[in-house]
């Protein structure tokens, strides 16, 4: 798919077929990556500031954000300085809000990747898993100075309520096509909306907040808040 729509990217695909972790699946990557790396976890969409990479004096940037519930998250402890103190996977309670939103910067990737084989050797599981908060928190037993930065906008779209939410969050951003079948005789449309140009929609209300994707059929229907695929 993405060769497809975005043919300038050339990507190399590597499969974890044991779901074990975050940095056994890193770790999968290692003979390809070297140097300055960015890490960014599929389900998760950020309005963050790229420009701090280019001047920053830390081993990494992670970028956070607070929220009221981070219990099925990660979250970080800060020194006063700014830095990264320690990792905490799925913390127990709701004491520190400053959430890992799945966006890391390194650069010394082969140090990540020793860390994440450290992890394995050692066996360092939370919850059963080996996590990247953990292979990080080891990175900075060995010295490395891992900088929080903040972040205003964090949709994450690992449950199907926040999948809606970052839905409704890119028609309202950029995605909205509602314009392009105000006209359509039997249909119609409240923005936001997005429906693909190979749908065929007929005698139906659409929006708000509705993404139509290619070739769907829809007819007799009141489709909002919703995702329709085939």
């Amino acid at each position: 798919y993405v060769w497809k729509s975005h043919p300038q990217i050339r990507g190399r695909y590597v499969e974890q077929k044991e779901l074990n972790g975050q940095a056994s699946a890193i770790l999968l990557a290692r003979d390809h990556c070297a140097g300055p790396t960015f890490i960014v976890f599929v389900d998760t969409l950020a309005d963050a500031d790229l420009n701090v990479l280019t001047n920053t004096d830390a081993d990494g940037v992670i970028y956070v954000k607070e929220v009221e519930d981070p219990r099925r998250f990660g979250v970080v402890k800060l020194d006063e300085q700014g830095y990264i103190t320690r990792f905490i996977e799925k913390p127990s309670d709701t004491s520190n809000k400053l959430v890992v939103i799945g966006m890391y910067f390194v650069k010394n990737c082969e140090m990540l990747m020793e860390c994440c084989a450290d992890l394995i050797r050692r066996d360092i599981k939370t919850k059963g898993e080996y996590f990247l908060a953990d292979a990080f928190n080891l990175m900075i037993e060995r010295g490395a100075k891992l900088r929080a930065q903040m972040v205003d906008v964090w949709l994450d779209a690992g449950k199907p309520e926040t999948v809606l939410e970052t839905n409704s969050y890119l028609l309202q951003n950029g995605h909205n096509n509602s314009s392009d079948w105000q006209n359509k005789e039997g249909l119609v449309v409240v923005p936001p909306v997005n429906i693909h140009p190979t749908a065929k929609v007929d005698r139906s209300v659409i929006g708000p907040n509705a993404t139509i994707a290619e070739n769907c059929i829809i007819t007799n229907s009141v489709i909002r808040d919703s995702i329709v695929d085939t």
